[in-house]
């Protein structure tokens, strides 16, 4: 959080939502449970959430990415 006159602003990284109890504390944003092709890659067959992010598990004869987040 950062002060400002009279009050303050907090804000998160990528892959985090202030928690709506508090406003002040960061938590992780599930990728997984939200919209395929918009929070996860629209290829990833099976989304993992992990602190931060996601990754993926593919189908047998599919790769998995560089990147982790696609097959």
């Amino acid at each position: 959080c950062v002060n400002t006159i009279g009050s303050y602003t907090c804000g998160c990284d990528d892959g985090y939502e202030l928690d709506s109890a508090t406003n002040q504390t960061c938590i992780d944003i599930n990728e997984c449970l939200r919209e395929s092709g918009v929070d996860y890659d629209k290829d990833c067959h099976k989304c993992i959430n992990t602190n931060g992010s996601y990754t993926c598990r593919c189908d047998l004869g599919y790769e998995l990415s560089p990147n982790r987040t696609s097959c």
